[in-house]
């Protein structure tokens, strides 16, 4: 039974030995991120904008809702993901199903080519750094460690803390050479398109 407060979970497969050695894919329940899960199990049709949401978005896996594990117990088998897929987050509709087409299609991931330099902290409140930079290798950009290795250009970019200081921006800017800065609400827009 799942929780009513929101938590989400990852559904993989994992591979499963018989006792006559055949092997077959058996589904595993997980409230931590496996490293390419097949669905992502949230609470309602319109998801809350959160880490484990956009990296399900991005990475092309299902993301439902509840009554999809449900429906599938009752039935005792998979049940087709469509009718209980989440539409989107309350900022954008069909990133869930853009993603998943994107690489059905093997088109390459939403920030290919993109290069980021992070410019603030990126602790609490705001999202952790590795979570960020997670997110931002799944979409297939680049992290790069320093401001001063960009090039300014139209996919090189400074992604700012929200709660960076004016003078750290002001300084990435500069060190940059003039590159853009942009704020994490607009690579999660991004991302959630």
């Amino acid at each position: 039974q799942h929780s009513r407060t929101g938590t989400w979970y990852a559904i993989e497969l994992i591979n499963t030995h018989t006792a006559n050695a055949h092997c077959k894919h058996s589904p595993r329940l997980s409230s931590r991120i496996a490293v390419s899960p097949m669905w992502f199990v949230t609470q309602t049709g319109l998801a809350r904008r959160t880490f484990k949401y956009l990296l399900g978005s991005v990475s092309g896996a299902w993301v439902v809702r509840p009554a999809w594990v449900e429906a599938s117990l009752r039935e005792q088998q998979w049940q087709r993901e469509e009718p209980f897929e989440v539409l989107g987050d309350m900022s954008a509709r069909g990133g869930p199903a853009r993603g998943r087409q994107r690489v059905a299609a093997g088109l390459p991931p939403i920030l290919t080519d993109w290069r980021f330099a992070l410019v603030g902290k990126f602790a609490h409140p705001s999202p952790k750094r590795s979570d960020v930079e997670l997110l931002l290798n799944k979409a297939g950009a680049v992290v790069i460690p320093d401001a001063a290795a960009l090039v300014p250009g139209d996919r090189e970019l400074l992604l700012c803390d929200p709660l960076a200081e004016e003078r750290e921006v002001r300084d990435a800017v500069l060190a940059s050479g003039g590159a853009a800065a942009v704020t994490l609400t607009w690579m999660l827009d991004c991302l959630s398109a």
